[in-house]
């Protein structure tokens, strides 16, 4: 049995200093430049914890688990900002009630149930306004701060959010170990479930409002799958063993938003193949894409000549239903044989 409590506080600071129109090239130096600018941001967040962890066991064979902890995170709202979070896992070492035999080795069953709770970054719950040093303008010449003797503040692009709740994932896991041939072959299976709900998210919003989003708990994300390991040892001397790993995997992703969210973007950038995911689907790529008719022919436009395009196309989905066997090689020499030379004088 084990019990306790700790506390896990972590604080970031960053300076940075921005130096432009160098008057001697190639002399990276501050006071060479014709402007400078200097930023410096800091948070901290800290976690409060207290947790227990019991276990029990059978003859060697049976085992139970159980842990239980909770938090109080400062980047969550006083009235939800404890959460707690249990887990129980079992395993059962049928191996050790069969009888002993040369082709199998070892065997274990093994189930387990975990609840995961966080929270959000820092500052997200009020208006906090950070100072700026520089201006930019899409057009023209930027500002630099303080302009004549007056400092800027920016206010937050994120809407703050006093209502946010812990994040919650819960995932169930199955499987089976077994070794046979005197440990010369493994194998081992796992099902996993995990489901995330009342996610953190950053909610788009139009620029007219001020923001570029709203910060909410929206939607739920669904993973579950399987992973298959299979290990042999084709080649085993005393000084020498080689050993091969296959591994397979394949994973069925299902995203999940409320009825007023129609998609939520997780990814983008320049390319504009940002990453987003609908109700019922995984997280896929979406782009521009080619304009087709009922039978798939790209449409050509009558008047330019020019293939037609739809913007916003799913593309494909962000992972694959399955990854094939890879491969891995392990080889493993314990002792080189002693090599000698001698040549015998006359």
């Amino acid at each position: 049995m084990i019990a306790g409590h700790n506390v896990y506080e972590t604080y970031f600071r960053r300076e940075q200093s921005d130096a432009q129109t160098l008057y001697a090239d190639q002399l990276y130096n501050f006071s060479n430049a014709g402007s400078v600018s200097t930023t410096n941001t800091s948070n901290k967040r800290r976690i409060v914890g207290v947790y227990g962890d019991i276990g029990f066991s059978y003859k060697n064979y049976l085992f139970l688990n159980a842990t239980g902890r909770n938090d109080w995170s400062s980047t969550l709202p006083v009235s939800n900002r404890s959460y707690f979070y249990p887990s129980v896992s079992s395993s059962f070492v049928f191996s050790e009630v069969l009888p002993k035999t040369n082709w199998f080795n070892y065997g274990k069953l093994r189930a387990s149930w975990a609840n995961v709770g966080s929270g959000t970054d820092p500052y997200s719950l009020a208006f906090s306004y950070a100072p700026q040093n520089a201006a930019f303008a899409q057009y023209g010449y930027g500002t630099v701060f303080p302009f004549n003797g007056v400092i800027a503040f920016s206010s937050p692009g994120v809407l703050p959010n006093q209502n946010l709740k812990p994040q919650n994932q819960v995932t169930y896991e199955a499987g089976a170990e077994m070794r046979f041939l005197n440990n010369r072959a493994n194998v081992d299976v796992t099902y996993y479930y995990s489901n995330t709900e009342d996610q953190i998210v950053n909610l788009s919003l139009p620029n007219s409002t001020g923001y570029s989003a709203k910060s909410i708990n929206a939607g739920s994300l669904l993973n579950k799958g399987i992973e298959v390991t299979l290990g042999l040892i084709p080649v085993k001397t005393q000084n020498f063993t080689w050993g091969i790993d296959f591994n397979f995997s394949a994973n069925k992703q299902t995203v999940n938003l409320p009825a007023e969210i129609k998609s939520y973007s997780v990814k983008g950038g320049w390319s504009g193949l940002p990453i987003k995911g609908e109700t019922g689907k995984p997280f896929a790529i979406y782009g521009k894409a080619w304009q087709r008719d009922s039978s798939n022919n790209i449409i050509i436009d009558a008047n330019t000549g020019l293939r037609k395009t739809v913007p916003d196309k799913r593309l494909g989905n962000q992972y694959p239903d399955w990854i094939d066997f890879l491969i891995t090689s392990k080889l493993h020499l314990t002792s080189f044989p002693a090599l000698r030379l001698s040549k015998n004088l006359q």
